[in-house]
């Protein structure tokens, strides 16, 4: 069984092996810290270690290392994840990630990418950004990175039963019930989980490209909204001959719970229609 803990200055050296030569020297009271353990049959191994350091409202990471041995289990995603629940305990005003990786680095690359966190090139490096709120999002592994199914695929008492714990959740949705997919593009997804339906994106055609009618998750499927906005993604990149950029997908904040929703999942973003092409997800 993988166990992760946050590391301080104390517990650094049990992670030794796995840091660079000086982190206990660069370990201040800015720097964070998550450990994994290898905890089997009471034999306990360090697997895997991220540190980094508080700068402004962000966590710039200094290190992100599994065993070779480990690697592809999903450690490093656990450890990201930790780190967002870390973070919030640990100073309320932290807000994002940041990492900059080397091109060298081709592991690391592949993982942040894998991850669907946006990179912005720059000279030999990509730097890799993005919120606590979208790292909370993440799936927890990469088997239930696809999640979702289209929306003319469900049935139409799945559909009641949701609209029905939706209006508990929020009364103005601004959707009209019940439901019709036949209004609706086909890329539109919804995830189900148990034969009940917990989230759900609707997409419709407008102008040169698309508009979100609805984009919502129960609480249960949060950790699931970046996978049904990609498998959306996917679904209109599959039909559409246009490079993804060029085509608008629209989000627009039509009550307090869309507006908190686009804050979140745009970085300090201020505006009232956000395009999802541009998140990469």
């Amino acid at each position: 069984m993988i166990r992760y803990f946050n590391v301080d200055k104390d517990t650094l050296p049990v992670f030794a092996a796995l840091c660079e030569e000086d982190a206990d020297e660069r370990f201040t009271e800015l720097s964070v810290a998550l450990g994994a353990i290898n905890d089997e049959e009471g034999d306990a191994s360090p697997v895997g270690i991220l540190t980094g350091h508080v700068i402004d409202n962000e966590i710039m990471l200094d290190r992100i290392y599994v065993d070779p041995e480990y690697r592809r289990k999903g450690i490093g995603r656990g450890m990201l994840l930790r780190l967002a629940e870390a973070c919030e305990a640990m100073d309320e005003t932290i807000r994002g990630i940041m990492a900059v990786i080397s091109s060298e680095e081709e592991e690391l690359q592949l993982f942040f990418k894998g991850l669907r966190i946006p990179m912005i090139p720059m000279d030999n490096v990509g730097q890799y950004r993005t919120t606590l709120d979208t790292l909370r999002m993440l799936p927890i592994s990469k088997d239930s990175a696809r999640v979702s199914v289209p929306l003319d695929s469900v049935t139409s008492t799945m559909l009641r039963r949701f609209e029905a714990q939706a209006e508990e959740q929020d009364a103005d949705v601004g959707v009209p019930f019940p439901i019709d997919p036949g209004l609706y593009d086909k890329a539109s997804r919804v995830i189900v989980r148990d034969g009940e339906i917990q989230g759900l994106i609707l997409l419709k055609e407008e102008g040169e490209g698309y508009a979100v009618s609805w984009l919502m998750c129960l609480p249960q499927a949060h950790l699931q909204l970046s996978a049904l906005i990609r498998d959306a993604v996917i679904a209109i990149r599959e039909t559409d001959q246009r490079d993804l950029w060029d085509i608008p997908i629209v989000f627009g904040t039509l009550n307090e719970a869309s507006l908190e929703l686009g804050e979140h999942l745009f970085y300090e973003a201020e505006y009232e229609s956000y395009n999802l092409a541009y998140l990469e997800v």
